[in-house]
């Protein structure tokens, strides 16, 4: 089987959703008349003062101080996100670097009613990642996402705005000095693409150029396998930035699904899960525990290949 690759996705579907873009604007999804937020509710939003790329930590709890700062997280009401997003009344250089996301259905199921058909996304069998459907992606001008992977597969659909996404193939690793399994920004890239550091991370100038670079505008949808390592930058910055454009906020939806490799290790761990026939060749203890995980690794990468 051929391996997966990033890809546009030319879909009716998404393009259907997007008929109305202003529909899907902060401001009129957030805080207009028809609003689905129930403004009494609080929205915890991703705040920096002057780092545009936003790094989740894979451990709830555990927030880390980069040079540029450290990341808030702030309760905004819906209301005040639309005017932060917007940058209504704010000067732009003190507005900062906003982002917000949240599975639709956990903060407004009624915007299922919009995007219906979202469980089609994924091609063939794939079974959705997160029971709770899609969820909803919003930033600011300028604001993204560090360059990382995720261990499922994705399809990103914009509703509002601009945004530019590249991909790497999972062989640019090295290349983008990802943070260790252990840290808890597992899957990111420790680099500063605005300001790249090349002495503390000198395999950076052998990264390669993207798989794919494109700007994702409304009616769009990217498909991005599970291990591909992508960096998404929002309005700003952008193509539409260069070409005179008052780039706005930006707001998408995103789908995971299980990916071929989930699945399988799935299965080889859930066998695992029952008692093992007790085989005295293995050894005991410690060394039997160390050859049966060895031998469900190497069960692991013969049925991925």
């Amino acid at each position: 089987m051929a391996p997966s690759l990033p890809r546009l996705l030319s879909l009716d579907i998404t393009k259907h959703w997007s008929r109305n873009p202003q529909f899907w604007s902060p401001r009129n999804l957030l805080a207009g008349d028809a609003s689905f937020f129930p403004n009494s509710s609080l929205l915890a939003v991703k705040k920096s003062q002057t780092s545009r790329f936003f790094m989740y930590e894979e451990h709830a709890g555990m927030k880390l101080k980069d040079e540029t700062g450290q990341t808030q997280t702030i309760q905004l009401s819906p209301s005040k996100l639309a005017a932060v997003l917007h940058g209504d009344g704010t000067p732009k250089e003190s507005n900062g670097y906003h982002y917000w996301t949240s599975p639709a259905a956990t903060v407004a199921p009624g915007l299922l009613t919009q995007i219906k058909g979202y469980e089609t996304l994924h091609e063939g069998t794939s079974q959705p990642l997160d029971p709770r459907g899609p969820s909803l992606w919003m930033g600011n001008s300028g604001s993204g996402t560090q360059a990382h992977y995720d261990v499922a597969d994705n399809v990103i659909c914009q509703l509002f705005g601009t945004k530019r996404i590249r991909c790497f193939s999972p062989q640019a690793a090295s290349a983008l000095h990802v943070f260790p399994d252990a840290h808890p920004r597992a899957r990111k890239s420790q680099v500063n693409f605005d300001d790249p550091d090349h002495d503390l991370f000198p395999h950076y100038s052998s990264l390669p150029p993207p798989y794919i670079d494109v700007e994702l505008v409304p009616g769009s949808a990217l498909f991005i396998p599970a291990f591909w390592f992508h960096h998404v930058e929002n309005g700003n910055h952008c193509y539409t930035s260069r070409k005179g454009m008052d780039p706005g906020p930006s707001v998408s939806m995103n789908m995971f699904a299980l990916s071929k490799s989930m699945m399988i290790a799935q299965g080889i761990f859930r066998d695992a899960s029952r008692p093992f026939q007790l085989n005295t060749s293995m050894g005991h203890g410690f060394d039997f525990a160390v050859k049966a995980l060895r031998a469900l690794s190497w069960r692991l990468i013969q049925e991925l290949h």
